[in-house]
């Protein structure tokens, strides 16, 4: 009887690593979708038939930049299978760790982040040195032998090599490849170059885990400059080294350990040496610069990083901005002539103001397919706050209202990636005008001008960045600047001129160009970056850049002032220049390969090993305490087999295991896995034991799950329920009379709203309950209702937060051993045994909690102390007979980062006074891995 204990422990350990396995994937992606393949030379490329042309365009593109891409990392691609989804509404793209495979989003963004690259390309050049950098690690003489052992689980292995370094190294890439590229445009560098040139020196721990006090930019950043900095001065093929010797070194900073041993330096001082040189670059740039005289707009302040931008100003003369922050959530504010401050709903990627009436997109994912997405039109009142959708299941981006408020303009991408300008009425949402583009086009902003007839857009293909009109009347598009690599954005009318962004003169500012002449001007000089212009009044309203984020600025548009182009300097600085004869240039398509495709059924390649484990000898160590069962070993000789399955489109994954105790001759199978394929959503846990290789199956175990998902709501606030059975069958053959049967049946609701800013938790609101019945039939089990509900609001200052919890669990029939469901009570845990023949067993558990202190304190740079939090709360359990368990607790928690790895540790001291016993206690957690979900 001991045997089938060992197994629960070891399945643990499985569920745990099939967790590991499963949350490097993203999800699934519908069936329904006719699935495609091209093999093509070096890769296979998976698409819905709508995408065929742009699956053939890319595997001639991969296939042609093959070698350019690899050179200068001195290796070549393993063959990679790349999914081009349709049904994807957000733009992005990855490459996973544990197999083979890389996803391009099939929408581009609706801002030049990238400069003036095509979408399809920037993936193509970016996604692909992702590839060769893992087929690279996975060339290591370590790699191979982890490989052999646990196949793509051994990605874990090579996981403490920066994310800072295949961000950077790719960004790089890209830049270098292209005509554009992150690397060439000033809206990326604008952060970091305005701290250099602001004084500011933060440590190398600092940039690399960022900080709750002071902004700094991301690792796509912090890498590009680093990884630049290093090809300038230690060679082409310094990464491929550096990052070869670090694949076969499986320990915490073992990419600084390798450029030691490469190049004789550490991280930290490439950092602080590439922030120097840096620093003089951007200076020679600076002493350039003259900034236009600007007036300021008064607005509320904050004490940390704080950006406000989008400013608009309605017909009453009422400010409207966006702000985001380090320690405020993102919000749309408006602000009164009396001074009043009113925050409203948050707002991602652009809104527009008419009267009182905001019209902004918002992105959802279908009930049923996590991977089929939209975007849909809503009209926020700001008057009322009441917030209506105005289309369904659409994909629709950016509206504009027209003039007179009747009509709004949205940006629209078809399933078969066609862009399109369509026209809607702006009270029932009625499709007016559909103007489309060309396939691979990617619009950016819109703009009515005065009399509504004509609308203004910006527009980035292959050939670059444009700027143009579309006459509504006769639904055709002129072009008013050539194409170029010159990134122009956020497109206004005014009168018989276009005010925009640009990047002209290596760093952002606001420009004008006339309709008539088509000539253009420089309209704002800004020493950091200005941007987000809107006019009202014959003033330009837009935000401006500083140490402390984007501030509000307002000039009048006189036209005399305007600068002509032709007198305005280009000064970026192209970090990147000298690198650009170490690159070959992507060769030029004259004659592309006509792929041939063939059908992909998804549900025939549902079974894909790709990971595994094979252990010899697994030790493990049971107490007969735990299991009251008689044990006489502590330790057994179990090999162990576990194969990890999980097809491209995420339909099904499935872990298959096997244990043979040599000791006792005893083994057992199992698998445990999902099937999304159908609705409901199928889960199992399936295994069969037995006493001897030669005998039958002794005992059958299999648990089924069958749920079906559905989401309300989406965006920032969300909602959703999930509501399933799950039934449980258990047969001892060697016993009469040993059926167990079990059927469950669950609700589970739960809300939220989220706050994009670090210091408080991930939520800024959120309400979780699960309600569960479940009904036992054999051995005289009991009939059980169990559930709970979490509630986390904002505390009093914007860095707290409550936390509340209830739940209880009881029993029809007094009997049976009653356990806590779902909500952990880690002091009542240690302090008494949950575990109790009561019919009626309750907790509850009220937490406030609030980041009250900064250090950002770095020693030696293997440790950065992040945050100081503090706790109040108190927890209670209840039990029908007994008397109550009650507690009253502060907790004083250091949360940092150690050896640079990307996870925060914690430590806490907790100090109780438990009621029910009139008893002072503490509790010290020297140090664990601090995770919110």
């Amino acid at each position: 009887m001991g045997f089938p204990c060992i197994l629960l422990l070891m399945k643990k350990i499985i569920i745990i690593v099939l967790f590991i396995n499963c949350s490097f994937l993203w999800g699934e992606f519908s069936p329904s979708e006719s699935w495609k393949i091209i093999k093509s030379e070096y890769f296979d490329i998976l698409f819905d038939e709508r995408l065929e042309a742009d699956a053939v365009s890319i595997a001639n593109k991969l296939d042609s930049s093959y070698e350019v891409l690899s050179k200068t990392m001195g290796h070549s691609i393993e063959r990679y299978t790349i999914i081009l989804p349709s049904e994807m509404i957000d733009s992005n793209g990855y490459v996973e760790g544990l197999r083979p495979l890389s996803v391009f989003y099939p929408v581009p963004p609706t801002s030049a982040f990238a400069g003036t690259l095509d979408w399809y390309d920037l993936l193509s050049t970016h996604e692909t040195r992702h590839m060769v950098q893992f087929s690279d690690i996975r060339d290591s003489f370590l790699q191979k032998v982890l490989q052999f052992t646990f196949g793509g689980n051994a990605a874990a292995a090579y996981a403490f090599i920066p994310s800072y370094f295949y961000e950077g190294d790719a960004v790089l890439t890209e830049t270098l490849l292209s005509d554009s590229g992150r690397g060439r445009t000033p809206s990326f560098e604008r952060s970091l170059r305005t701290i250099l040139l602001s004084d500011k020196e933060y440590s190398f721990s600092k940039a690399l885990h960022r900080s709750n006090r002071d902004f700094y930019p991301n690792h796509y950043v912090l890498g590009y400059y680093m990884i630049t900095y290093m090809r300038r001065e230690y060679g082409a093929d310094v990464v491929e080294k550096i990052l070869s010797a670090a694949a076969n070194n499986p320990l915490p900073m073992n990419f600084s350990a390798a450029s030691i041993f490469v190049i004789g330096k550490s991280m930290p001082e490439i950092y602080k040496d590439a922030m120097a040189d840096l620093k003089v670059k951007w200076e020679d740039q600076d002493s350039f610069v003259v900034p236009t005289e600007i007036a300021a707009i008064s607005v509320e302040e904050s004490k940390t990083f704080k950006n406000d931008y989008y400013p608009k100003i309605n017909g009453n003369g009422t400010l409207f901005y966006m702000e985001q922050g380090l320690n405020v959530v993102n919000s749309l504010v408006e602000q009164r002539d009396n001074g009043e401050i009113i925050k409203h709903i948050p707002i991602s990627g652009g809104y527009s103001l008419f009267d009182n009436f905001i019209a902004f997109s918002e992105m959802s994912s279908d009930i049923r397919w996590e991977k089929r997405g939209y975007s849909d039109i809503y009209i926020y009142n700001t008057d009322t706050k009441d917030k209506v959708r105005l289309t369904s299941n659409q994909r629709y981006f950016k509206p504009v209202f027209s003039t007179n408020g009747e009509r709004l303009a949205v940006i629209q991408f078809d399933y078969n990636r066609v862009p399109s300008v369509v026209v809607l009425n702006s009270f029932s949402g009625e499709i007016l005008q559909t103007i489309p583009f060309d396939r691979g086009y990617s619009i950016l902003d819109l703009s009515w001008n005065d009399d509504d007839s004509f609308i203004a857009l910006s527009i980035i293909s292959k050939k670059g960045n444009q700027l143009g009109v579309i006459d509504l009347e006769s639904e055709k598009y002129s072009s008013v600047t050539s194409w170029d690599n010159i990134q122009r954005s956020k497109v206004q009318y005014y009168g018989n001129k276009l005010i925009f962004t640009s990047s002209y003169s290596g760093i952002d500012g606001i420009y004008s160009i006339d309709l008539d002449t088509l000539k253009e001007y420089r309209v704002v000089s800004s020493r950091f970056g200005a941007d987000y212009p809107f006019i009202y009044n014959d003033e330009l309203i837009f935000s401006d850049y500083t140490i402390d984020g984007f501030k509000l600025n307002k000039i009048s548009l006189d036209s005399s002032c305007f600068i002509p182009l032709a007198q305005v300097v280009k000064g970026h600085v192209d970090y990147f220049s000298p690198l650009l004869t170490e690159e070959e240039t992507i060769p030029t398509i004259d004659n592309p390969v006509k792929y041939v495709s063939s059908n992909y059924n998804p549900n025939l390649h549902l079974i894909n090993i790709n990971s595994w484990l094979i252990n010899p000898i697994t030790p493990v160590m049971v107490g007969s305490e735990v299991f009251n069962s008689s044990i006489d070993k502590l330790f057994f000789k179990v090999p162990e087999i576990v194969l990890f399955s999980s097809d491209y489109l995420g339909l099904m994954d499935n872990t298959f295991y096997t244990h043979y105790n040599i000791d006792r001759e005893l083994w057992d199978f199992g698998s445990i896995g999902t099937y999304r394929g159908l609705f409901p959503i199928i889960g199992w846990d399936l295994n069969i034991f037995s006493e001897g290789l030669d005998s039958s199956i002794d005992i059958l175990n299999v648990s089924a799950n069958f749920n079906i998902p559905l989401s309300l709501a989406s965006g920032s606030a969300s909602s959703g329920i999930k509501i399933g059975v799950a039934p449980h069958f258990y047969r001892d053959f060697r016993l009469d009379n040993s059926i167990y049967t079990e059927l469950s049946y669950y609700l589970n609701y739960w809300a939220s709203k989220s706050g994009n800013q670090r210091r408080i938790k991930s939520y800024d609101f959120l309400f979780d309950s699960t309600l569960r019945f479940t009904n036992g039939y054999g051995y005289e089990r009991p009939a059980l209702l169990d559930g709970d509900v979490k509630l986390i609001l904002p505390g009093i200052s914007k860095s707290s937060n409550v936390e509340l919890s209830i739940g209880g669990r009881f029993d029809f029939k007094d009997l049976g051993s009653l356990f806590l469901s779902n909500e952990v009570l880690p002091i009542c845990l240690a302090l008494e045994n949950v575990r109790d023949n009561s019919s009626l067993i309750g907790f509850g558990k009220a937490e406030y909690g609030v980041s009250f202190l900064y250090p950002d304190l770095s020693l030696l740079n293997w440790s950065f102390w992040d945050s100081f939090n503090g706790y109040l709360g108190y927890e209670g359990v209840f039990k029908e007979g007994v008397d109550p368990l009650n507690i009253i607790y502060s907790k004083l928690e250091l949360t940092y980062y150690l050896l640079r790895i990307v996870m925060p540790f914690e430590s806490s001291f907790t100090y109780f006074y438990n009621i029910s016993s009139n008893r002072f206690d503490y509790i010290v957690n020297p140090i664990s891995i601090k995770v919110e979900l």
